[in-house]
C-alpha cells in the first residue's frame, strides 16, 4: 500500500498533551519506547491496518469482537488524543480489512462481511461479501458498498490500492471447501467488476496489491499449487506471473508488496516448513545490466510467522514488521544499505498478528498489530523526540529513548 508523507514533530507538545496521549495502557521500552493500546477486549484488534496521512498522524482500521457481536472499527490521531470509531456494525463485519487514505487524506477500507455459516456433513461452508467503505468529507459519514457477493466466501485477506483518481482496486480471494482463486475487484464508474488472476487448484494466501504511477495492478501472492511465492501485474488484458522462490519452500503464510519510485518491485514474505522471513526485490543492476529478482533470508535464526508487513524509506531500503513464533516477539527489521537490523517491538507472550507497518518522512517506524494475550490493538512507533519526551514525562532517563538496534548476521 502506498505510504504518506509525515510532518516533522515539533517538541512543542504540551505535558498536559502527553498525559492525554498516554491514557491507562501505555508501556515502555527501549527500541520502540512507547507501545499504546488502543483498544482491547476479545480479538480487538484482527487484522489491523495502518497508514500515515499528510500530516504524518496514524489512522488505523481494525476488527472488533465484543461477546459475540462483530465489528469494523477505525482509529485516528488528530495530533492531542486518539478517536475511535465503528465503521460497520453489521454482523460478520471488519474481517481482513485494508486502510488506504486518498489524495484528500480520506480513508478507504475494504473488509469481509460474514452473511452465514452452514455445514454439508462435517464441511463447512460460507457466504460472506467483500465490503468497501469510504469516509464522505461532504455528509460526515461512511459510505458503505458491497463490492463482491454471491454464494461463496469472498473477501478472504483483501488488500486495498486506490489509483490516481481514488478509485479502489481490491485483491482478495474466494474460498472454497477444495481450494480457493485469487480476485482482482475494481471499481469501474458506478459499478464493481471481478477479473480472475489465479485458479489453481488448491489455492493461494496473502495476496498484496500495489498500483504503479500508471495505475497498473502488481500482486504478491503464495501459490499452494506450486509450493512457492509468485509475483503477477497486469499488462493490457492479461497478466503475466513470474515464480520467484522455490517449491521447495512449503507452507508460506504472508507476502508484503511495495513499489519504489522506479516501480520495482519489493516484497517480504514468509515461506517453509519451518518458516523465515525472506526478502525479494527485482534489482535492474544484475544479470549484466537486464535485471533480476534478488532474494535473502532476513531472520534465519527465529522462526517468523503468520504476519509480515513492508515499507521502503526515502532511500528505497526495505524496512519490515513481523511476528518472530520462537520469542513470541513483535519485531522489526531496517536494510540500511549494508546490513540488516533487527529490533524487538515488544514481546506480547502469546501470538503477534496482523502487523502494520508505515514509515514517517524521516524513515522511523509506526506499528500496529494484535496482541492475542492481551486481547488488544497496539501501536509502537520509534520516532526519536517525541519518545525521549515521553519517557522524560514519565520520570525515565532520557538515554533511555536512544534508538537502538541490534545487529543480527
Amino acid at each position: 500500500m502506498r505510504k504518506h508523507i509525515l510532518r516533522e514533530l515539533g517538541l512543542s507538545v504540551s505535558i498536559v498533551v502527553l498525559f492525554v496521549v498516554l491514557g491507562a495502557s501505555t508501556s515502555v521500552r527501549a527500541d520502540f519506547p512507547v507501545i499504546q493500546t488502543l483498544d482491547s477486549g476479545l480479538n480487538v484488534g484482527l487484522w489491523s491496518s495502518l497508514e500515515l496521512d499528510s500530516s504524518g498522524h496514524p489512522r488505523m482500521s481494525y476488527y472488533h469482537q465484543d461477546g459475540t457481536n462483530t465489528s469494523l472499527k477505525y482509529a485516528a490521531w488528530n495530533g492531542t488524543s486518539w478517536a475511535l470509531e465503528t465503521v460497520d456494525s453489521r454482523a460478520g463485519a471488519g474481517g481482513f480489512n485494508s486502510l488506504e487514505l486518498d489524495s484528500s487524506g480520506n480513508p478507504h477500507i475494504s473488509y469481509k462481511r460474514t452473511v452465514s455459516v452452514w455445514y454439508v456433513g462435517t464441511t463447512q461452508y460460507i457466504d460472506a461479501a467483500l465490503e468497501y467503505a469510504a469516509w464522505n468529507e461532504t455528509e460526515s459519514e461512511w459510505d458503505i458498498e458491497t463490492a463482491d457477493n454471491g454464494d461463496r466466501n469472498v473477501g478472504n485477506n483483501s488488500s486495498l490500492a486506490l489509483d490516481s483518481s481514488d478509485d479502489p482496486y481490491i485483491a482478495h480471494y474466494w474460498l472454497w471447501p477444495d481450494g480457493n482463486d485469487l480476485v482482482y475487484t475494481y471499481r469501474d464508474g458506478s459499478s464493481w467488476s471481478d477479473q480472475m488472476v489465479d485458479n489453481g487448484s488448491q489455492g493461494v494466501v496473502g495476496p498484496s496489491l500495489a498500483l504503479d504511477s500508471s495505475d497498473k495492478p502488481h500482486i504478491s501472492y503464495y501459490d499452494i499449487d506450486s509450493g512457492g511465492l509468485k509475483y503477477g501485474v497486469r499488462n493490457g488484458s492479461s497478466w503475466a506471473f513470474q515464480l520467484l522462490d522455490s517449491a521447495s519452500q512449503a507452507g508460506g503464510y504472508d507476502t508484503s508488496l511495495a513499489l519504489d519510485s522506479s516501480g520495482y518491485p519489493h516484497i517480504s514474505y514468509i515461506v517453509g516448513s519451518d518458516p523465515r522471513l525472506k526478502y525479494a526485490w527485482w534489482d535492474p543492476t544484475l544479470n549484466s545490466g537486464a535485471g533480476d529478482w534478488d532474494i535473502t533470508t532476513v531472520d534465519s535464526v527465529t522462526k517468523a510467522y503468520q504476519s509480515t508487513s513492508l515499507a521502503l524509506d526515502g532511500s528505497g531500503y526495505p524496512h519490515i514488521g513481523y511476528y518472530d513464533y520462537t520469542n513470541q516477539e513483535v519485531k522489526y527489521a531496517a536494510w540500511d544499505g549494508s546490513s540488516w537490523g533487527i529490533e524487538t517491538v515488544d514481546w506480547v507472550g502469546g501470538m503477534g498478528q496482523d502487523i502494520s507497518l508505515a514509515l514517517d518522512s524521516r524513515g522511523f517506524a509506526h506499528i500496529s498489530y494484535y496482541d492475542a494475550s492481551n486481547s488488544g490493538l497496539k501501536y509502537a512507533n520509534n520516532t526519536p523526540e517525541l519518545s525521549t519526551l515521553l519517557l522524560l514525562v514519565l520520570g525515565l532517563p532520557a538515554a533511555a529513548a536512544v534508538r537502538r538496534r541490534k545487529r543480527e548476521s
